[in-house]
């Protein structure tokens, strides 16, 4: 037994508490619970050129509170739009992100043909900024 575990018993005994702890396989469901989902976002004809991390409002649901740029392609039209790495999504195409439906929004997205543009409104440094993407041809 690890000594994290032996200390919780001990502290469990002193109070009254139960012993039961969470099992490993509990452990490690709680963490996947808290992950975020790394998504690349490209559009089924359009190439747009970032990724995101989404955050769900429970393990098993796919209603969005946060959505977050974590990566830029050079020279893709994200980045000559100005989307930036850190970027907090508030909309896209105005459809509010928090409490929207995450396959709603990746269908939306995946819908993005080259020529057609995917405007997001973004948080960066405290200050709203609107990107709009006009999505190229694919690679």
């Amino acid at each position: 037994m690890d000594e994290a575990y032996e200390q919780e018993m001990e502290r469990a005994d002193q109070s009254g508490r139960s012993r039961v702890l969470p099992t490993f396989s509990t452990r490690c469901l709680l963490v996947l619970a808290i992950m975020a989902v790394s998504v690349s976002v490209n559009a089924a004809q359009g190439r747009l050129g970032f990724s995101v991390s989404a955050e769900t409002d429970g393990f098993l649901s796919s209603t969005l509170k946060k959505v977050k740029i974590t990566a830029v392609s050079t020279g893709a039209p994200a980045e000559q739009a100005g989307l930036q790495v850190g970027d907090d999504v508030e909309s896209m195409n105005d459809i509010p992100i928090p409490g929207a439906s995450g396959s709603k929004i990746m269908d939306m997205v995946h819908a993005v043909q080259p020529g057609e543009h995917l405007r997001l409104k973004v948080l960066r440094g405290g200050a709203e900024h609107v990107i709009d993407i006009v999505a190229g041809a694919p690679k």
